[in-house]
């Protein structure tokens, strides 16, 4: 098995990040009809929820910058991104910056499709099928045919030729999500498009 080289599994092992340890998210949720955002440390990140996500981060720091620049581009307010914690208006409301959505003086819907454009480039992609993929590839070197089986964004298992053990646990009991895997595999799918 360790001469079989598959390209995407070489990708991984060059740019392997930590699975979730250290790694942050945005994740916008409604308080009084408006939505705002905190950035969480993601434990026991669950693949089954991947909507309420928008981005995973090295650092709470690095979530913070994109968040700004976010806010400022989409005048989003720095008190509900949680930039900010004041009991009155954000700073960037003094600036005319925000539109008033943390005094209430912006319609809760118009600032809720803003946030939601802001994050949109950021959401994880929905599984596109109804179960486990299998994606073969060939060694080049040794002409073997490796099968890697993928489900809901996790990589469950390789087989050589497709032939041998298929053990692998059920979902809930599954890896957890790896944001690296995620990449190599949505950037696989968009290749088959």
């Amino acid at each position: 098995m360790s001469t079989i080289l598959p390209h995407y599994k070489q990708i991984l092992k060059v740019t392997s990040l930590p699975n979730t340890s250290g790694v942050y998210s945005i994740v916008p949720l409604f308080t009084d009809n408006y939505l705002q955002v905190s950035i969480n440390l993601l434990n026991n990140f669950n693949v089954n929820n991947l909507k309420q996500y928008a981005g995973v981060f090295k650092s709470k720091r690095a979530a913070e910058e994109l968040l700004r620049e976010l806010a400022k581009q989409f005048n989003l307010c720095l008190k509900l991104c949680g930039l900010e914690k004041t009991q009155h208006g954000c700073f960037a409301y003094q600036l005319k910056q925000c539109y008033g959505a943390c005094v209430q003086e912006e319609a809760a819907d118009e600032y809720n499709e803003r946030v939601s454009m802001a994050l949109l480039p950021l959401r994880f992609k929905s599984w596109p099928y109804a179960g486990e993929m299998q994606v073969a590839e060939k060694c080049e070197v040794t002409r073997r045919e490796v099968v890697h089986y993928i489900d809901n964004w996790v990589h469950c298992g390789t087989t050589v030729g497709g032939k041998g053990m298929r053990n692998f646990l059920p979902m809930e009991e599954r890896a957890e999500f790896n944001y690296d895997e995620y990449r190599i595999i949505v950037g696989y799918l968009s290749e088959r498009e």
